[in-house]
């Protein structure tokens, strides 16, 4: 009947479209054919938010794990403007992944894990009374404040491990 494909081609007119959960400038599409079709699970582009919320994401070792918590305050180095000049971006840790991620690179597998890093937008660096624009996809270091230790015990730290590993056996 005719109600039967309207209602067909109101479920086909809904399927055709796909609704992003936020405003974003698409990156790195991948399906480009005209009636195509997507399964569960296949990405069908990147979206970069455009929002002024500002998140970082950095790679932790497994080492650093113990000491890295959501709300920690980090400082944020951009690669493409010096610090030294620029300035660093204040922020605190918002997520740190609850398992390890590998990547494979040069041949190696690293094992890291994920931690987002919200900046203080209000609080971007300038110069010359110009603000810079910050673009997704841009490097950068991150360093969480996990604790304070003074200039002696950082400087004599390899050697008091050197010695306490020296006289013991595995």
């Amino acid at each position: 009947t005719q109600e039967q494909v309207l209602i067909d081609r109101q479920t086909n007119l809904e399927r055709m479209q796909i609704f992003a959960p936020s405003d974003g400038l698409v990156r790195n599409l991948r399906m480009t054919t005209l009636g195509g079709r997507v399964r569960p699970g296949d990405v069908v582009m990147e979206l970069l938010p455009t929002s002024s919320e500002l998140i970082v994401e950095a790679k932790l070792k497994p080492s650093d794990l113990a000491f890295v918590k959501p709300g920690q305050a980090a400082t944020v180095k951009l690669d493409a403007f010096d610090y030294s000049i620029y300035g660093v971006l204040d922020g605190a840790v918002t997520y740190v992944s609850p398992d390890a991620l590998s990547e494979l690179m040069a041949g190696q597998e690293h094992i890291f894990y994920r931690v987002q890093v919200k900046v203080n937008s209000e609080q971007m660096p300038s110069t010359h009374h110009k603000s810079i624009e910050v673009t997704p996809g841009m490097t950068a270091q991150v360093e969480i404040r996990t604790g304070q230790m003074s200039v002696l015990s950082y400087l004599t730290k390899p050697l008091i491990k050197t010695v306490s590993s020296a006289f013991s056996e595995r």
